[in-house]
């Protein structure tokens, strides 16, 4: 079986955030399309090669997008082809999510961290209608 090294994502309201637990010199190799395809090949050894292929649930504007290496990580940083989509997952929806795959509180985003001028009352309100 090939190794799989582990991944975690955020998003804000413009970037797509993934952190991929893999040294530099470990990388060969790593493509972007702006339809959303990201694949990450290398070799780790003791563990062996690996090939990460991720089908985004969104598209990205490749041109500006970037590649981070850390002291044990490589941080991808995606730039929404849409701004201020919200991704509801990493990959589409007809890809099942992997084991790797993890939530990065760092890069997380809820509603209430929203700068807007509702009030808690019209956000009640719109809670509710949601529900109706």
């Amino acid at each position: 079986m090939a190794y799989s090294p582990g991944y975690k994502w955020g998003q804000t309201d413009s970037h797509v955030i993934i952190t991929v637990d893999v040294h530099e010199e470990h990388v060969n190799q790593h493509d972007f399309t702006p339809n959303g395809s990201i694949l990450v090949k290398g070799e780790v050894p003791n563990k062996g090669p690996f090939k990460m292929q991720l089908e985004l649930f969104g598209d990205i504007n490749v041109m500006l997008c970037q590649v981070h290496f850390k002291s044990r990580s490589m941080q991808i940083k995606l730039t929404k082809q849409n701004l201020g989509a919200k991704w509801k997952s990493l990959q589409k929806s007809h890809v099942k999510k992997p084991a790797q795959e993890k939530a990065d509180f760092d890069f997380y985003q809820n509603s209430d961290d929203d700068e807007s001028s509702h009030s808690s009352a019209d956000s009640n309100d719109e809670m509710a209608d949601s529900f109706s």
